[in-house]
């Protein structure tokens, strides 16, 4: 019995664990980073092994910012 695997679009995000808030009092935080994937009723939270702090994150764009300090930032 094969079950095939159907084409979807999904959404993807990330976000910190700890919240927003409590990372705008403290902007040197490391908060750890999730991975939210999402396509129909199905939803997937996955850590990704990095953390970054409130000013190294763009939150525009969803991903650490390019500067030169930082480490992992790929």
């Amino acid at each position: 019995m094969n079950k095939e695997v159907e084409r979807t679009k999904g959404t993807i995000r990330f976000a910190f664990k700890v919240s927003k808030k409590k990372l705008e009092e403290n902007k040197n935080l490391q908060s750890i980073i999730f991975l939210f994937f999402s396509y129909g009723k199905n939803r997937f939270k996955y850590s990704t092994g990095y953390k970054a702090c409130f000013n190294d994150w763009d939150f525009k764009k969803q991903r650490i910012k390019n500067k030169v300090g930082i480490e992992d930032k790929e």
